[in-house]
């Protein structure tokens, strides 16, 4: 947690939307079995989150106004799916399919505005290049089988949980060593940083 000290302000709600992903990952891990109405609100913050935390870094505009029509958009499709399409108690794979479309494209929009910068930085100091690309690894592993997820736990409930535990484990692994791995290479500058910022209240 130390090293989002000191971040800007969509770093430093890092652990707000990586803790979201660990939900999920952590039912799937020990086998637990929420009811779909838990899933179908985490579904509906986990996506918006993203949404807004990209809409904070993306500084193209005609991109910016596409995550402010997705921000606006997405509370809509998910009444309009989760109340009056499915039901709030039943599993909500459409929420699941297209909120990791749009994360892909997120991810996306941002590797456009890095090539298109005049100047860039190293992306081994750059967090939210890892971030982007962690979750780009994720989702684009996990959209083919979020999409026959449905299919299979009505088909063979073991097949299926045993698939979303193997599935989320190793793009899990992945997409959290790309985003430590980000805040790690910047921990020396955060940390130079904290003890500047000490060294001069102590001299005051």
């Amino acid at each position: 947690m130390a090293c989002f000290f000191g971040e800007p302000g969509h770093l430093a709600a890092g652990p707000a939307y990586s803790s979201e992903d660990l939900f999920l990952s952590a039912g799937a891990y020990f086998h637990l079995r929420p009811r779909s109405s838990v899933y179908n609100v985490f579904f509906l913050v986990q996506f918006w989150t993203y949404g807004y935390y990209y809409y904070r870094l993306i500084r193209v505009e005609p991109l910016r106004r596409f995550i402010l029509f997705f921000l606006v958009l997405f509370p809509v499709f998910w009444v309009g799916t989760v109340f009056f399409l499915l039901g709030f108690n039943r599993w909500d794979s459409y929420l699941l399919i297209v909120g990791s479309f749009f994360s892909i494209v997120l991810s996306l929009f941002y590797y456009y505005q890095l090539i298109t910068d005049q100047e860039t930085p190293s992306l081994r100091q750059l967090p939210e290049f890892w971030i982007a690309t962690g979750m780009l690894l994720f989702y684009l592993g996990a959209l083919p089988y979020f999409g026959t997820l449905n299919f299979l736990v009505n088909h063979n409930l073991l097949a299926g949980r045993g698939a979303l535990v193997n599935t989320v484990r190793t793009l899990d692994i992945l997409m959290y060593a790309a985003i430590s791995f980000g805040f790690m290479c910047r921990w020396p500058r955060v940390r130079g940083v904290g003890g500047g910022a000490r060294a001069g209240a102590a001299g005051g």
